[in-house]
Formats: structure tokens, C-alpha cells, sequence
């Protein structure tokens, strides 16, 4: 818990505050774990100007970014990289398409 909680303050304490971009699956939030508490806490961290949440659809969903946690990076030079951790391995790429997912 204190881990999570320490990782949350990145939301509030940078200076100047970072860009966060967070793209949920659908199925999250709809599943039988996802009670109103938590959907109002989604809702207050993401009213930041510097936080973007969104939510993939079930239709909408691509196989390669249900199979782990996938980090989009940019840097200050705007080279893009795709952090993708599997239950095995963990890739870092820059192809714009890794695993089928457009880094746009």
C-alpha cells in the first residue's frame, strides 16, 4: 500500500507537474471489483490539467495491449518508445508498431 501511495504522489508533487497519460480497459470498470469509491477516486486524479485517462471499449480492444501493462514514452526530443511487460519478458521498442498498437 505504501508503494501505490508513493507512486500516486507523482500525480501532485512534480513540479512542473508531468503529462500522464492513462488508457484503462473497459472491463475494469465494469467488472464486479469496481465499486462507486473507486470510480469517484478515477474521476478526482484525472481532473488535472496534466492527467488524461481514457477507456478502451470492449470493441475496441487490440489483443497485444491486453496481455500486460504498456507504457507509452516521449521524450524531450519527441523520440517515442512502448514499454510492454508480458508475464515473461519485458520489451522496450521504438517501432511505431508494436504488437499491432499505433504509437501515434
Amino acid at each position: 500500500m505504501a508503494a501505490r501511495t508513493e507512486r500516486q504522489a507523482i500525480l501532485t508533487e512534480r513540479r512542473p507537474p508531468v503529462a500522464l497519460s492513462f488508457v484503462l480497459y473497459e472491463a475494469v470498470l465494469r467488472g464486479p471489483q469496481a465499486d462507486a469509491e473507486q470510480l469517484r477516486h478515477l474521476l478526482e486524479v484525472s481532473r488535472p490539467r496534466n492527467v488524461s485517462l481514457q477507456v478502451l471499449p470492449f470493441e475496441r480492444a487490440v489483443s497485444a495491449a491486453l496481455l500486460g501493462p504498456m507504457a507509452l514514452l516521449e521524450t524531450r526530443d519527441h523520440e517515442r518508445s512502448a514499454l510492454t511487460e508480458g508475464p515473461f519478458a519485458s520489451d522496450l521498442s521504438a517501432d511505431p508498431e508494436v504488437g499491432g498498437v499505433f504509437i501515434p
